[in-house]
């Protein structure tokens, strides 16, 4: 019938072995994963389908279209970088700019806070927002 079931990401961190450590010191041992579900419409459950690991600084996930639109996949957004991740693909890395201040401290970290999409016809593009303020067009 022409219709895919339904596929969604999402950022994990599983606990399980730093909330029975009395001490605390497991936190700093876990690893955030990039994990790909799919709803199985015929079966109506959800299905686990990709988990790869991530920095542990990722904060935002940005959906690219797929299909005829585009190659699909993710924009990984983490501290000072952003990456697109697909399954069975090499990904792709990319630091964010930053602009040359005096009174910055160069030690923090930048962070994507926000996205916007544009998509046209033959085209789509993505402005992706900073926690100083500034503008990308990705």
């Amino acid at each position: 019938m022409g219709f895919e079931n339904p596929v969604f990401a999402c950022l994990e961190v599983d606990f399980t072995e730093a909330d029975q450590d009395p001490t605390g010191e497991a936190v700093d041992s876990v690893q955030k994963v990039l994990t790909y579900y799919e709803l199985d419409l015929g079966l109506n459950h959800v299905v686990r389908k990709w988990s790869d690991p991530v920095d542990n600084r990722s904060n935002l996930l940005v959906p690219v279209p797929g299909g005829t639109d585009g190659p699909s996949g993710v924009l990984v957004c983490s501290e000072n970088n952003i990456t697109w991740k697909h399954f069975n693909k090499a990904e792709l890395r990319c630091p964010i700019p930053r602009r040359k201040h005096v009174l910055e401290d160069k030690n923090r970290g930048l962070m994507i806070v926000s996205w916007g999409m544009h998509k046209s016809k033959n085209i789509f593009f993505f402005l992706l927002q900073s926690e100083d303020g500034d503008l990308f067009k990705v």
